[in-house]
């Protein structure tokens, strides 16, 4: 049975790296990226306030109960900064030369 020192150990000295794969692309892989930094989700909360309608007490005042409600809202992603990489991809170098001229999107075009 491993330490728990042992198994930090053993997840520090792993390699992790990432494949990527284009939309559009014939290509099974598109490149691999050796460092990967920014995979950082956040998704902000919409608080909902409603007063309902009631009567309370007994000379009959109108009170309204208040209601609160959490919905998700917007989510978040950081910017993905990719390092170390490799590919033969043209499908992926077209897609870059696209974005540096303003044609292209930055964002959304990767397929999982």
């Amino acid at each position: 049975m491993a330490t728990e020192s042992n198994q930090y150990e053993i997840l520090s000295t792993a390699r992790f790296y990432l494949e990527l794969h284009l939309k559009g692309s014939d290509e099974r892989i598109d490149g691999y990226f050796m460092e990967c930094q920014g995979f950082k989700r956040s998704q902000d909360v919409i608080e909902h306030c409603e007063v309902t309608p009631g009567k309370w007490g007994k000379d009959g005042n109108s009170h309204g109960a208040v209601v609160r409600t959490k919905l998700p809202g917007n989510p978040k992603s950081d910017n993905i900064t990719l390092k170390n990489g490799l590919t033969i991809s043209t499908t992926f170098w077209d897609w870059l030369a696209a974005v540096e001229k303003g044609n292209g999107r930055s964002s959304g075009e990767m397929a999982t």
